[in-house]
């Protein structure tokens, strides 16, 4: 993640408040990570499905700089973010209570579309659950909604710019598609999900389009304008199968 990064791997799953609670993280009033960039960070890396690596954690916690995405001597692409100066620190402090749980990945694998030898940041789902919920019933659900939208751009960053895996861009516009339905966002959400479908549609995974688009629906308000557009799909999808 940095290079003077010293904290241990494997931190505990989730450092909730020994005998008598709170816990994650005092129930979300936050602390003491200490400050705005730790509670970004542990926020943003919650809200994510799988660990987040060096890029997914700059689009939570980085400062905006198209120039950071040209950075001489990259090989791989970059995201237009630079990395605070007291990230390392944040990363220590929360996984040296056991709330971030910071593992070093193993080889390359191909099939995922990125290097995974390298630090990646989690933070357990019970743990990330009560986060959330101390989050919304202290007022700050608009913090968790800003890092679903962060998550969501960068799994369309990079869909756009590493190497596809053998399943192409499916699985990063699969989880963009998941932070916008999370975020409230449901327009762009619906229109990932047709770029998806259409994907689908081509390679004859009729079924798991169709799993799709119903998922969506489920997401949406009865009288949402994209419902007719997907319902459509549906029953085209019904019509290719002679259903």
């Amino acid at each position: 993640m940095t290079g003077h990064l010293t904290a241990s791997p494997g931190g505990t799953a989730a450092a909730a408040g020994p005998a008598g609670r709170p816990g994650p993280a005092e129930s979300a009033g936050l602390g003491d990570g200490t400050g705005a960039t730790a509670e970004r960070l542990l926020i943003g890396v919650s809200v994510y499905r799988e660990p987040a690596d060096h890029n997914a954690v700059l689009f939570q916690v980085g400062r905006h700089d198209w120039t950071a995405a040209c950075a001489p001597g990259r090989l791989d692409p970059a995201p237009p973010y630079q990395e605070p100066a007291d990230l390392a620190d944040a990363i220590a402090a929360y996984v040296a209570t056991g709330l971030l749980t910071l593992s070093f990945g193993g080889p390359d694998d191909p099939a995922a579309g990125r290097r995974l030898g390298q630090i990646t940041l989690f933070v357990e789902r019970p743990a990330a659950v009560e986060l959330h919920h101390g989050l919304a019933a202290t007022g700050r659900g608009h913090d968790l909604t800003a890092a679903h939208r962060r998550a969501a751009e960068y799994w369309q960053w990079r869909a756009a710019f590493w190497p596809p895996g053998d399943g192409g861009n499916l699985h990063d516009l699969l989880e963009a598609r998941r932070h916008l339905l999370e975020a409230g966002e449901t327009g762009p959400a619906c229109a990932l999900t047709e770029a998806v479908g259409w994907q689908l549609h081509a390679r004859g995974d009729l079924g798991r389009e169709a799993a799709l688009i119903s998922d969506t629906l489920s997401w949406l308000p009865d009288r949402d304008a994209s419902r007719a557009a997907l319902t459509h799909e549906l029953g085209q999808i019904a019509q290719v199968r002679a259903d």
